[in-house]
């Protein structure tokens, strides 16, 4: 999600205060309006580029190069879109190195990410661990810095997919001074259609076949009519952390579905925003926000409660 939305809605949301009459003293009083929009605008920022750095390390042990993130078709990016270096593919210690590097995503990378795996080579291992670490704190997003400490587990099969378990620590200085929020989440992440399945009342085509074939994280289909066949992600966890006002949040977040089949927007091809499920959110003394993403559908936008209000925005 852009990183500017979730402020905005989430202001247009808690802009009002509240007042009462007291029954007893006839005397007006107001409270306090709940305007922190802040930390839920960090936690999303926060989930967005754990989930990123994750499915960049994904496709580069797996595949070698970078489908979701790069500009077009190819492997060949133009020079004004920057560039991006993979080396270690298939070795068990994998570093991504972006200069410049603007993705079909619409995002721009600067910067070093190293992905260091055992018991297994590749991130579709079962049994596989990987580390994702930032050296030198260098690697950037749209300017912010992400200093990024995760470790991944593939578990194999469970109920007949793919299931890995996710911890991760994130510190992101936000660009232009803008301050430093830390976030802390522990997940699970599921690959639904490790078989050929159906999803939101569509036939979407395995993402996985065997050990030896990478899994598809954007859809392959080159048949007219063929079923989709990219990963469809389902998350659950929780999540803390302390925004840049100092505040502290905590947020739960339960079967969101990221469908890298879905592509809402034709400017960013490899945009695939959450389309299913709920987040949870709470910061400390505050009312708790409903995030919902939505049944399934691939659409542009999502809404947020806060109490009996609800509104709707889009990404």
């Amino acid at each position: 999600m852009k990183k500017t939305n979730l402020t905005i809605a989430l202001a247009g949301l808690m802009i009002a205060g509240a007042a009462f009459v007291s029954s007893c003293k006839k005397k007006e009083t107001t409270t306090t309006p709940d305007t922190n929009a802040s930390t839920a605008a960090d936690n999303n920022a926060a989930e967005q580029h754990s989930s990123d750095a994750e499915n960049i390390g994904a496709e580069a042990t797996d595949n070698g190069s970078l489908t979701t993130f790069r500009l077009g078709g190819s492997n060949t990016v133009m020079g004004t879109s920057g560039s991006y270096v993979i080396t270690g593919s298939g070795t068990g210690s994998v570093t991504v190195v972006f200069s410049n590097y603007v993705g079909a995503d619409g995002r721009t990378r600067n910067g070093t990410i190293v992905y260091t795996i055992t018991g297994g080579t590749h991130y579709r291992d079962f049994g596989m661990v990987m580390t994702v670490s930032t050296p030198g704190n260098t690697y950037t997003v749209d300017g912010n810095t992400v200093e990024v400490s995760k470790t991944i587990t593939n578990n194999g099969l469970v109920g007949g997919n793919i299931q890995w378990t996710i911890t991760s620590n994130l510190t992101i200085v936000k660009a232009g001074g803008a301050g430093t929020f830390t976030w802390n989440a522990s997940r699970t992440h599921v690959l639904l259609n490790t078989n050929a399945t159906t999803f939101d009342g569509t036939s979407y085509a395995a993402a996985y076949t065997n050990p030896a074939t990478p899994i598809s994280w954007a859809n392959t289909d080159t048949v007219s009519g063929g079923a989709m066949n990219g990963a469809i992600i389902q998350i659950n966890g929780t999540s803390n952390g302390t925004s840049v006002d100092g505040s502290t949040f905590s947020a739960t977040i339960t079967n969101v579905v990221r469908n890298h089949n879905c592509s809402p927007f034709p400017s960013r091809p490899h945009f695939h925003p959450f389309c299913a499920g709920t987040v949870d959110f709470t910061p400390a003394g505050k009312t708790m926000r409903v995030i919902n993403y939505g049944t399934g559908g691939c659409s542009q936008t999502y809404t947020i409660s806060i109490g009996s209000i609800t509104e709707t925005f889009t990404w």
